[in-house]
């Protein structure tokens, strides 16, 4: 692929992603559900992705089932886990706490491998889990008296990180 439309798929990508929230939170208004929202989103990727690796390469569909059960088995267990806990934390909390929850995966994928590799946990990292951590302290206001946040939207936030970062 050529750095220019590698560009523009980045470009395009991260713009779909980064408006995501607010797009599932307009269409939770206009009457879709969680579930509804996962199956259109996967849906169309699905056919984008199909026709683009079509058009550029069809031997690259071809897999074994040994492999289409491998990436079957990571996609619901970590990116779809993820996605479903994403889009049921947005009937529960707003779309920049969801967000920001979301964002946690890296300092979790962190003390993934501290916990589950032994790589060692350098002052460094410890101080990004620690402010990542921090940080969603302040977003949270749990100490704010109207209860914005609740500890449901709060609980699939996190589920949200920890299924990007299983995936990861």
């Amino acid at each position: 692929m050529r750095r220019t439309t590698s560009l523009i798929a980045v470009f395009i990508s991260s713009a779909c992603y980064a408006t995501l929230a607010i797009l599932a939170t307009n269409a939770y208004r206009l009457g879709a559900t969680p579930l509804q929202m996962l199956v259109w989103r996967f849906a169309f990727a699905s056919v984008l992705v199909l026709a683009f690796v079509a058009l550029r390469s069809r031997r690259s569909l071809a897999v074994g089932w040994r492999t289409l059960g491998r990436y079957a088995t990571l996609s619901l267990t970590g990116y779809g886990a993820g996605s479903l806990c994403f889009f049921f934390a947005l009937e529960h909390a707003p779309a920049s706490v969801v967000a920001v929850l979301l964002y946690t995966y890296p300092a979790m994928i962190v003390v993934a491998e501290r916990l589950f590799e032994g790589v060692a946990l350098t002052r460094a990292r410890a101080a990004a889990v620690l402010m990542t951590f921090g940080g969603c302290v302040l977003v949270l206001e749990p100490w704010a008296s109207d209860g914005s946040v609740g500890l449901i939207g709060v609980a699939l936030g996190l589920g949200a990180g920890a299924g990007y970062a299983a995936f990861s």
